[in-house]
């Protein structure tokens, strides 16, 4: 299952976390930035990630062509 981290906490009122989960990303938040790291580090190398700062406001479909196109290289 692709990962998608959070770079920090969501913001209040935020659909990101959600839209992300609906696109198949499991997501999980870093505290830190050592934190990402050892998140990035313990996906599978042969999963999808994306680093996600929390603060992005995008609709799903643009998260959608972003993270999932297989037309756009990761």
């Amino acid at each position: 299952m692709p990962t998608a981290i959070l770079t920090g906490p969501p913001v209040a009122g935020s659909q990101l976390e959600g839209d992300l989960r609906e696109l198949g990303f499991a997501v999980v938040t870093a505290t830190a930035d050592e934190d990402a790291a050892a998140l990035v580090a313990a996906v599978p190398a042969a999963e999808r990630v994306a680093l996600v700062d929390p603060r992005l406001v995008a609709h799903r479909h643009a998260l959608r062509l972003a993270l999932t196109d297989p037309r756009f290289p990761a």
